[in-house]
């Protein structure tokens, strides 16, 4: 649990970060996702989930890559801004593509992000790809990333309705990814105001392919914690990858960073 200190009369009340995780291979040989969260000092956090693509484990170093080095950026630069967060999805697009030109059997090699940073009473955010981030405020979802993807985009025009997405043949294919030939476009959102009560979750494709945003927002919804959040999201989840992986589908990595907002407590 992430703790904020109290701060001046007068200015807005500290709050606590309750953080739980999880993660999963689903129906993979490799575990191509990677998450991490850190505190810097009492005044910034940071929150990553990643997903990987390229083949012959590349998957599993972009994912991580990114995570490193998104983390290492924040620690040096721990400022909640969309400045800051530009740069720190930059920074690991960097690493990614460098790393990508270092190996010539992982020339695929690029992953998805989902970032979220905060200081006292403020958070910013940033995607690439199809990774996820959720913030959840007085029993509603408040907002969601938009996928970077080709399924999303032919919905967004009208080219393909949500009852055909489960059964088109690219429905997996990103548009932007770290580590790609051309920089991707980073989506971020932010300043937003946070207050006591409100949910985040960041997610990769693995999750929310199997778990409606009304379901997400009832395990949001009928827990208090985070860890059981967390309890009530794997008992509807896992039985769903369970079944994929014995339809003869498998089912892909799942990841998740759940984090409830709690008022620091008074003395």
């Amino acid at each position: 649990m992430l703790k904020f200190l109290k701060k001046r009369l007068g200015e807005p009340a500290s709050l606590i970060f309750d953080t739980a995780s999880l993660t999963g291979l689903g129906g993979r040989l490799n575990q191509e996702d990677a998450l991490a969260y850190c505190s810097i000092n009492p005044q910034a956090a940071c929150w990553i989930v990643a997903d990987g693509v390229g083949g012959q484990e590349a998957g599993e170093v972009a994912s991580q890559l990114a995570v490193t080095t998104i983390l290492r950026e924040f620690r040096a630069n721990p400022r909640c801004s969309g400045k800051n967060m530009g740069q720190l999805l930059e920074a690991a697009h960097r690493a990614v593509f460098s790393a990508r030109l270092s190996r010539p059997a992982s020339k695929h090699m690029a992953t998805t992000a989902a970032v979220l940073i905060v200081d006292h009473h403020r958070a910013v955010w940033g995607h690439v790809g199809d990774s996820r981030l959720y913030h959840f405020r007085d029993g509603k979802l408040l907002q969601r990333t938009s996928d970077q993807s080709l399924i999303n985009m032919m919905l967004e025009c009208g080219a393909l309705s949500e009852d055909d997405m489960a059964d088109y043949p690219q429905r997996n294919v990103i548009l932007h990814a770290l580590g790609q030939d051309n920089t991707p476009q980073y989506r971020i959102n932010g300043p937003v105001a946070i207050q006591a009560g409100d949910g985040f979750l960041l997610c990769t494709d693995g999750v929310w392919e199997l778990m409606s945003d009304r379901e997400l927002l009832e395990t949001w919804q009928a827990r208090h914690s985070a860890a059981a959040w967390l309890a009530e999201m794997q008992e509807r989840l896992e039985p769903r990858v369970a079944d994929k992986n014995s339809s003869g589908k498998p089912a892909d990595n799942y990841s998740a960073l759940l984090v409830k907002v709690f008022p620091y407590p008074e003395p």
